[in-house]
């Protein structure tokens, strides 16, 4: 079981105690809470007992911020609404406190390279996203030709290849970043800043070590850049804010099978905070 469905898993014991403390839920959180009942059983007994544990110090953290009282309503933000959180308190149209949960690691994103363009705030099937998918599907062309003659259906079995596309993908993601720089820089650098780390939330990250306290770091404040140096490293995207943070993306595959019968392979990007400002505090998880 990957860190991803240990995540949904932890969000769904968080959110469990939440609706059992008395906080409201619409019809989708219920959907998606339905949808994840069994993911706690399903992770190894370690990792299940542990955020057993550090979900009820998530909501009593989350209690000294919202109490919910008449009108508070938890809600599960869809992967697919741009945002960070993972868990969003409302009374009505007012957010009153938002959270992204991590379990066990402290990545900001995963974003898509096929999609870079919609990240940067540009609208899919325009000319800048058409063309940027474009230049995607080229780099990925040779490693999809080999995969064809010979028949292979990992990455694992075409590893030169693999570096190979990896480092050409990387390339074209930069090359765009820079020629959208070039015309529309600070609108580039504040949708991608937030796409890929946002504002107005906090996240918390619980360990999977007994003992350790849950980090909780404060994205409340953290300052909008207004421009973004690029550059290409190999495997890897380098992102340089003007407001003093460094973010390192890393492509990779997104799942060990090497399908090459759709429209897109199966890669993405794992972004890292390299230098940046956050206040942080430590909750302790010790009873």
């Amino acid at each position: 079981m990957g860190s991803n469905e240990n995540g949904r898993a932890f969000e769904y014991e968080t959110v469990r105690l939440l609706l059992a403390e008395g906080f409201g839920a619409d019809i989708k959180v219920r959907a998606a809470q339905s949808r994840d009942e069994g993911k706690l059983d399903n992770c190894p007994k370690d990792v299940a007992d542990r955020i057993r544990k550090v979900a009820p110090v998530v909501v009593d953290w989350i209690r000294t911020r919202v109490y919910e009282g008449a009108g508070v309503a938890v809600e599960r933000p869809r992967d697919s609404s741009g945002g960070v959180a993972d868990i969003v308190l409302r009374r009505g149209n007012s957010v009153l406190l938002s959270v992204s949960l991590k379990f066990n690691h402290d990545a900001l994103k995963h974003p898509r390279p096929y999609s870079l363009a919609n990240s940067c705030g540009f609208p899919k099937d325009s000319l800048h996203d058409c063309n940027h998918r474009a230049a995607v599907k080229a780099a990925v062309e040779p490693l999809v030709w080999s995969a064809k003659v010979r028949s292979a259906g990992t990455f694992r079995e075409l590893p030169q290849e693999t570096q190979a596309m990896y480092d050409l993908v990387v390339q074209a993601c930069a090359s765009s970043l820079q020629s959208w720089i070039k015309s529309d820089g600070k609108y580039v650098a504040d949708h991608l800043f937030h796409f890929i780390i946002g504002s107005g939330y906090y996240k918390l990250i619980a360990p999977r070590v007994e003992g350790k306290p849950i980090v909780v770091q404060d994205f409340t404040s953290v300052s909008t850049p207004s421009s973004v140096r690029v550059e290409a490293n190999r495997s890897y995207l380098e992102l340089f804010f003007n407001n003093a943070w460094h973010v390192r993306m890393r492509l990779h595959s997104a799942s060990s099978k090497l399908n090459v019968e759709g429209n897109q392979i199966s890669i993405k990007f794992d972004a890292r905070r390299e230098e940046g400002d956050v206040p942080t505090v430590e909750v302790s998880t010790r009873q």
